[in-house]
């Protein structure tokens, strides 16, 4: 039996649980001696930590809500430019998928929307700021969905590495792999930094939801200008048209004045995964984090003349090759 091909099966399969998904991913890792990625694996399974890397997919809608027992539950409005709305407006999702698993069973069964706790900081901070008496409560609200959408990304990440694996013919015939398979593994870019492609440098975020308020740093900036300078060829090869367009875009970024390292940052991550929306087989695309990735991307490039002038050029490509709208 092939534990590529078995772990394609699996991951094809909408009735695999993701948590025994995830395991078997992570004895494929481990076998082809892929520490990277089965780091990645071992975050999915045990939850992501405080100030640990949080991937592009993990990170969802969020709207910042007050719970006041004589109005209801109403929306705490900030200021769009504002840092605070900046961080209540993103979840960062940290839970294992086991415990995402157990949440959408039980939200999807009560209601469409989630609330989500907040830290004793965030609460103490929204207090002050909103002058609040201690009757009123705060939370975030989520869509049930989102969590859905988390387990769909990983199910998806892990069935396009394994495509890409059995691509190379590493298959792992008989449950083992051959020192041949595991040469090829190690020695090939796309396979060997899949995980580091997926996963993106979101530290610097993941710090910012445990700081309300706090200015986003970047852990090392242009890291991620590097990460999406490393797919291109990929993209050359399988996407000829886009590939020159990104690498331009790219160039745009290093140079521009008008946006901060962070911002650049954020940016380049949220190329590096509408990229993979396009690597991806079709029918493993989801629409609706191609929609979102784009709406943040016109508004972080629009922030720079310059920059929004370049991603004239690339966005009608991305909405060709993805089938989607994309401003």
């Amino acid at each position: 039996m092939s534990l590529v091909l078995e772990l394609q099966a699996m991951a094809q399969d909408g009735k695999t649980d993701v948590v025994e998904l995830v395991r078997r991913a992570m004895v494929v890792a481990t076998k082809l001696k892929l520490s990277e990625f089965a780091s990645r694996l071992s975050l999915e399974l045990n939850g992501y930590m405080e100030k640990t890397s949080v991937p592009q997919y993990r990170q969802v809608p969020s709207v910042l809500v007050s719970l006041n027992p004589f109005h209801g539950t109403r929306p705490v409005e900030f200021g769009e430019s504002d840092d605070v709305y900046r961080h209540f407006s993103v979840f960062y999702v940290w839970q294992s998928v086991g415990e995402l698993s157990a949440m959408g069973r039980h939200a999807g069964k009560k209601t469409q929307a989630m609330s989500i706790p907040l830290n004793p900081e965030e609460m103490a901070f929204v207090r002050q700021s909103t002058k609040s008496s201690m009757g009123i409560g705060f939370s975030r609200r989520i869509q049930a969905s989102s969590l859905h959408g988390v387990l769909d990304a990983v199910r998806n990440e892990i069935l396009q590495w394994s495509l890409q694996l059995e691509a190379a013919g590493i298959l792992g015939e008989g449950m083992v792999f051959s020192p041949s398979e595991q040469t090829v593994a190690k020695e090939s870019q796309v396979i060997h930094n899949y995980g580091v492609l997926v996963q993106g440098n979101n530290a610097s975020a993941a710090q910012a939801q445990n700081s309300p308020g706090a200015a986003v740093s970047a852990a090392q900036a242009g890291d991620a200008l590097s990460r999406l300078e490393s797919m291109h060829p990929v993209l050359a090869s399988t996407s000829p048209d886009l590939a020159p367009l990104v690498k331009d875009l790219v160039t745009a970024l290093r140079a521009d004045k008008q946006l901060t390292a962070p911002e650049k940052d954020e940016a380049a991550d949220q190329i590096v995964a509408l990229a993979q929306q396009v690597l991806a087989a079709p029918a493993q695309r989801t629409p609706s984090v191609s929609r979102m990735i784009g709406t943040r991307l016109r508004d972080l490039l629009g922030l720079s003349a310059d920059l929004l002038q370049v991603w004239g050029s690339v966005a009608p490509v991305f909405a060709h090759l993805l089938g989607l709208p994309i401003a």
